[in-house]
């Protein structure tokens, strides 16, 4: 087969098949594999109050050598999180931000609704 030739669906299905060596977070998982995987000794997470986000907040404010680090869930939390965090600190409610950025394209302007910021698109495509 030439290497540019594309695949089918069914050619690349057994293809991974086939593989036995997979790089951290590839290959096939399930939910009961993942599930699985958690030691039984494992604290819960009680919406901080301790567990195991507590425990991964505490190795990654060791390893930057800061007094106290966040994990927040999704990309969405921590775009929004340091918008204000941003905006609060240079005491401006104006944020710039490239047309096909995330925050303008898939948040539905959730920047101003919750926030009361004002965007404007880079390259003096205009104001959101």
């Amino acid at each position: 087969m030439h290497a540019t030739t594309e695949l089918s669906v069914a050619e690349q299905a057994a293809l991974r098949g086939q593989c036995t060596v997979f790089l951290a977070g590839h290959g096939p998982l399930s939910a009961a594999g993942l599930l699985g995987s958690i030691p039984p000794d494992t604290a819960l997470d009680r919406y901080g109050d301790g567990g195991v986000v507590a425990e991964l907040e505490a190795e990654v404010a060791d390893l930057l050598g800061m007094p106290a680090a966040a994990f927040l869930p999704s990309g969405t939390m921590a775009q929004q999180s340091v918008l204000r965090v941003h905006a609060d600190r240079r005491q401006r409610q104006t944020v710039v931000f490239h047309p096909m950025c995330h925050l303008h394209q898939h948040e539905g302007q959730a920047f101003q609704r919750l926030h009361g910021l004002t965007g404007i698109l880079g390259g003096g495509i205009g104001v959101v």
